[in-house]
């Protein structure tokens, strides 16, 4: 009967150490997956927002209103029409850029002649544009052009939107020539740890990035510093604390 008694104890200590071994083993490894996705992320962040600074002004327009939304207290000509800003979200900081972000871009059909106000795209690239949300258009990032009508692939465009009718090319655009959206974007951090983008477009915040607690950006001259921090999504199940990390890039801007 003693001797069964032991046998019982030693086994349940056997169990025990077992199942403990087992529960650190679990506790690290979802800190560890926590970790990795955290890192992912903050990757994936630092690289969408250094490329779309680095696109910034890239066929800005000389005007403030771009696909129907007013920028006009951070982008006009009184600042000479910078394409960046930034500006403060409480400890964080929010950027706005203007410009061709999308790695997909139109071309022109046909040649262009000077003061034509329809230009042909290539087949089925007309959907790129409509005359509210995707208005704002680069052609060969020498000019811009607002979208008045779209038929198909033919666009009618104004390129003075100032002046009474539509105006035309100043320039002679040759067939194959880029056209690009031009795009308003907005870059934040949510209350629940999230990069932000907003396109001004009315689809409103979509996220770019989980588990970001945090971004500030500094700007000196033209050297933007993009800092950013992430936090795991849970706390180490042991000590209770979450797991920070940051990364930082720094990107010349164009103007």
């Amino acid at each position: 009967m003693v001797e069964l008694l032991i046998a019982l104890f030693l086994g349940s200590l056997i169990v025990m150490t077992f199942y403990q071994l087992l529960m650190t083993q679990n506790k690290t490894h979802a800190l560890y997956d926590d970790t990795a996705e955290m890192q992912q992320n903050l990757r994936a962040a630092i690289d969408r927002l250094s490329r779309d600074a680095m696109s910034a002004g890239l066929g800005k327009p000389l005007w403030s209103t771009i696909n129907g939304q007013d920028a006009s207290p951070w982008y006009n000509g009184g600042n000479g029409w910078t394409a960046y800003s930034i500006s403060a979200n409480g400890t964080n900081n929010n950027l706005d850029l203007i410009g061709c972000f999308n790695s997909i871009v139109s071309h022109l059909n046909t040649d262009s002649a000077v003061g034509a106000t329809v230009i042909t795209l290539n087949s089925g690239e007309g959907s790129s544009f409509n005359t509210t949300t995707l208005q704002d258009m680069s052609i060969g990032a020498a000019e811009n052009a607002k979208v008045m009508n779209v038929v198909g692939d033919s666009i009618t465009i104004d390129t003075n939107p100032s002046a009474a009718g539509n105006q035309g090319l100043a320039l002679l655009e040759p067939a194959n020539t880029y056209v690009c959206v031009v795009t308003w974007l907005t870059y934040s951090i949510g209350a629940n740890n999230t990069l932000y983008v907003d396109a001004h477009q009315g689809q409103g915040n979509q996220a770019v990035a989980q588990d970001i607690s945090a971004m500030t950006l500094n700007l000196t001259g033209k050297l933007l510093t993009i800092n950013l921090t992430g936090r795991t999504a849970n706390p180490d199940r042991t000590t209770g604390q979450y797991v920070t990390s940051q990364v930082t890039n720094q990107v010349l801007l164009r103007n």
